[in-house]
C-alpha cells in the first residue's frame, strides 16, 4: 500500500463493516503492512498482517469477493515465508477449505458477536477478522 491510498482503504473498509473504522485501520497500518488490491487502478480490496502472539496474523481481509480476498491473503502470504500464521475468518465466508488446501488447518473456532446492526453499504465483505476480539 502507498501512503495515499489509506483513505480508499478506509471508505471501503466502512462499505465492508457498516461503521467507520479509520482510527482501527490507521493504528493496524502503523503496526503492519497493508496489501492493496486494485481493480481498474482503484483500490478493490486490503489485506492486514502484522506481528501477534507467537508470530503474524492476516486480518482484517476486505475484497468484493472471494478471489480478491484470495489474492490478498496470498500476497500476505508470500511475505511471511516460514512464520507462524494466524488468519480468523467469519464462519459464513467459503475460505476455510482454501485456507486447509494452502496448509493453514483450522485449529479452533470462535463466536463472531455483533452488537446492533451494520450491513455493508457496498460490494465489499469482511473476510477475514482484525482479531477475535474485534470484527
Amino acid at each position: 500500500m502507498r501512503p495515499d491510498d489509506l483513505d480508499a482503504v478506509i471508505a471501503i473498509d466502512h462499505q465492508a463493516a457498516g461503521c467507520d473504522r479509520g482510527r482501527l485501520l490507521k493504528m493496524l497500518a502503523d503496526a503492519g503492512r497493508i496489501h492493496v488490491l486494485l481493480r481498474e487502478g482503484a483500490v478493490a480490496g486490503y489485506a492486514v498482517s502484522r506481528l501477534f502472539g507467537q508470530g503474524y496474523v492476516v486480518g482484517p481481509v476486505v475484497a468484493d469477493d472471494l478471489a480478491g480476498a484470495r489474492q490478498l491473503i496470498e500476497a500476505a502470504l508470500s511475505c511471511l515465508q516460514g512464520c507462524f500464521v494466524r488468519i480468523d475468518t467469519a464462519a459464513v465466508e467459503k475460505l476455510s477449505p482454501w485456507l486447509a488446501e494452502i496448509g493453514l488447518a483450522q485449529v479452533g473456532n470462535a463466536l463472531t458477536m455483533v452488537k446492533g446492526d451494520m450491513p455493508p453499504t457496498g460490494r465489499a465483505r469482511i473476510f477475514a477478522l482484525a482479531s477475535q476480539s474485534f470484527n
